[in-house]
């Protein structure tokens, strides 16, 4: 049993991927923007707003059952 591509699966895919690619940037620009107007002078501000950003999106173990 062969695998099967249409035109639409792929077209759906690349949009997909166009999607995330376009998300993470927008997340990326967020993260510059943080940077230059809070002026950070050590690592440890960086980490801790990163950190404080990527919490939002992480789904607890209790969430998922």
């Amino acid at each position: 049993m062969g695998l099967t591509v249409d035109n639409r699966n792929l077209a759906e895919m690349e949009s997909y991927l166009r999607d995330r690619i376009d998300a993470m940037k927008r997340e990326r620009d967020e993260v510059r923007r943080k940077i230059e107007c809070r002026g950070w002078t050590t690592l440890d501000g960086l980490l801790a707003d990163y950190d404080e950003l990527t919490a939002s999106r992480v789904v607890s173990s209790d969430t998922r059952k």
